[in-house]
C-alpha cells in the first residue's frame, strides 16, 4: 500500500522545506524561516505516523488502515500546513522580495487548499479504495512543483544581499 502512495508523500514531503536564517532582510527571513522549519518538523512526525500506521497493516484490516491513515495524514497536513500558511499571510517582506513572497504564497495557499479539501473529501469515507481514487487524483505534483519554484525564487531574490541561505530542499523520507 505505501508503494502506492510513496509518489504523493514524496510530493507533500518536499511542500514542508524552504528554511533559512535571518539575515540583512530584517526579521522577515527570521520569521519564514521559523515557520517553515515549524511545519517541515511536524510534516517529519506526520509522515512517521502515518510510515508507522501502514506498517500495522494485515492482509486481514490493511484496507481499514489504509484508509484510516491516509484520513489521518490529510487531516493532520491540513491542519498544519493551513496553521503556516495562515502565519505566512501575516509576514511583511522587504520591498524587494514583496512579489516573489506573495508567489511563494499564493502556491503555499494552492496547496493548502488541497490539503484542506482531501480531508473533507476522506472524512466520510471508510474503504481504502474509495480513498485511493480521492487521493490518486490529486494534482500535488503541479502545486508541489509551483511551491518549490516560489521558494526558489524567492531564495535567488535574497541571496545576493544576505549571507541567509533558504533551501527549497525537502525533509528525506529517513527523517
Amino acid at each position: 500500500m505505501f508503494r502506492r502512495l510513496f509518489p504523493i508523500l514524496a510530493l507533500a514531503v518536499i511542500t514542508a522545506a524552504c528554511s533559512g536564517s535571518g539575515g540583512d532582510s530584517g526579521n522577515y527571513l527570521e520569521e519564514a524561516a521559523a515557520i517553515t522549519s515549524g511545519y517541515e518538523t511536524a510534516a517529519a512526525a506526520i509522515f512517521a505516523d502515518y510510515r508507522g500506521a501502514l506498517d500495522t497493516a494485515t492482509a486481514e484490516n490493511g484496507d481499514a488502515i489504509f484508509a484510516s491513515a491516509n484520513k489521518e495524514l490529510f487531516g493532520d497536513l491540513a491542519d498544519e500546513f493551513g496553521a503556516a500558511v495562515s502565519t505566512m499571510e501575516d509576514l511583511t517582506p522587504p520591498g524587494n522580495v514583496e512579489s516573489e513572497h506573495e508567489t511563494w504564497l499564493a502556491a503555499a495557499r494552492a496547496l493548502n487548499a488541497v490539503f484542506q479539501a482531501t480531508d473533507d473529501q476522506l472524512a466520510t469515507l471508510t474503504e481504502g479504495l474509495a480513498v485511493n481514487e480521492v487521493i490518486s487524483g490529486l494534482p500535488l505534483g503541479d502545486l508541489q512543483g509551483a511551491y518549490r519554484a516560489s521558494c526558489q525564487a524567492l531564495a535567488s531574490a535574497v541571496e545576493e544581499e544576505t549571507t541567509t541561505t533558504i533551501t527549497c530542499e525537502p525533509p528525506s523520507d529517513s527523517s
